[in-house]
């Protein structure tokens, strides 16, 4: 199982498990303000060096796929990704003098290292990428599993001993970021030295891509960076918790989408329709079984996990785990348009989702509060599957699920 794409999920859900025990573990330490504070703050670690890559990562799946020097367009993407640090580092101190400005000192001084360590972020994530195309779904679920793994450990350690804060939570946040990298420099073992590729052809892949991989990652996270001044550290604190249990399944996306993409990249037009359309309908069916099960659990997992005080995320995660059967498609179309060379497009469909999202959000949450910026996000995920349903020329009957698809659903996940 692990050996298929199903091992993604598994890598992602062991991850999302990892969370779903240190994020109580943090909200009871920190309290509601304190966990709003840290998950703008992550978000930012998270979101910015995604950004700041500018659509490489995609472009080296693309080219490794088609491409039979692969480390060549390693050892190429490597090289640009330190570029990165000088824009990483620049918007550590912008949002530390602004948004950030309530962090504790030695917070900040954590989460401006966290960002000028951009470049190893990127290059571990080209790695994976080529590690999708190679299909090594083991080696995916060990890099994958080796922050969240290093990040549970230290909040473990921090919370037994009773030194758990919100300088701690990101501090070891950052720490978690270079084990990663080393974990995929380990199993990635690509010499620095040797042939590469020209720089131009893949910078210009990247930059068409640029644009649906930073609107993708903005629509998904940009929200809780922008929801600080908008409902406050406590509302965030429960938006956090329910962001993070409704999107637990969307991992399901980036299985199905690395499954076939090689199907949607290579092959007669036909042939790459065929593989469209079979990635979506599996991705349909998976996305409304993942939702109904967050949407049974959360009422009895959030309050357990994580104290009464989070009983106000329940409503937010149910109605964002109806946004997740639209956030799994919508990995999975991402894939296609990417895998069809269409970077542009997937650029405009995230992008209009993201628009759509943030006026939501700005007119949704200051009279709803939390629940508005749930509605907001998942206006906003919506928004991207319309758009992207039309570059593909998806029909609304692939949106429908039907039961003669579903056990070729879980063919498709578990490589079968």
């Amino acid at each position: 199982m692990i050996r298929s794409p199903a091992g993604l999920v598994i890598a992602r859900l062991l991850s999302a498990a990892l969370a779903l025990v240190t994020s109580p573990l943090i909200a009871r330490a920190i309290g509601a303000e304190g966990r709003g504070l840290v998950a703008a703050a992550t978000t930012a670690l998270m979101i910015l060096p995604i950004g700041l890559a500018f659509g490489l990562p995609w472009a080296v799946r693309r080219r490794c796929s088609l491409d039979a020097q692969s480390h060549a367009v390693i050892r190429s993407a490597r090289l640009l990704s330190l570029l990165t640090i000088v824009p990483g580092v620049g918007f550590a101190f912008l949002l530390y003098a602004t948004l950030l400005s309530d962090l504790p000192e030695h917070a900040g001084v954590w989460f401006v290292v966290g960002l000028a360590l951009t470049p190893l972020v990127v290059t571990r994530n080209c790695q994976i990428s080529l590690l999708v195309v190679e299909q090594k779904y083991l080696r995916i679920l060990l890099v994958t599993l080796s922050q969240p793994a290093a990040y549970f450990v230290l909040i473990l350690g921090l919370f037994i001993s009773s030194r758990l804060s919100v300088t701690a939570v990101i501090s070891s946040y950052v720490v978690s970021v270079g084990v990663s990298y080393l974990m995929t420099s380990r199993i990635v073992l690509i010499p620095w030295f040797g042939n590469r590729v020209s720089w131009r052809p893949l910078v210009g892949e990247a930059w068409r891509a640029s644009g649906a991989q930073i609107s993708e990652i903005a629509s998904y996270r940009l929200n809780q960076l922008l929801l600080l001044p908008l409902i406050g550290g406590a509302a965030l604190g429960n938006y956090a918790v329910a962001v993070n249990i409704a999107l637990a399944p969307a991992p399901i996306g980036h299985a199905v989408g690395a499954a076939g993409f090689k199907g949607m990249a290579t092959g007669s037009e036909a042939d790459r329709r065929k593989s469209v359309d079979k990635s979506l309908r599996s991705a349909v069916w998976l996305a409304i079984l993942s939702a109904l099960g967050v949407s049974a659990l959360s009422p009895f997992v959030i309050p357990w996990a994580f104290g009464r005080e989070f009983r106000s995320a329940i409503p937010a995660t149910i109605v964002l785990a109806v946004g997740g059967v639209f956030v799994i498609c919508n990995y999975v179309m991402t894939s296609g348009l990417v895998a069809r060379n269409q970077p542009g497009r997937a650029s405009i469909v995230h992008f209009s989702g993201f628009i759509v999202g943030l006026v939501a959000l700005l007119l949704l949450s200051p009279p709803l509060g939390l629940m508005g910026a749930a509605l907001a996000s998942v206006i906003g995920f919506v928004a991207t599957s319309v758009t992207a349903s039309v570059f593909l020329r998806v029909g609304i009957g692939l949106w429908i699920p039907r039961l003669s698809h579903l056990r070729s659903s879980f063919s498709v996940l578990f490589g079968r």
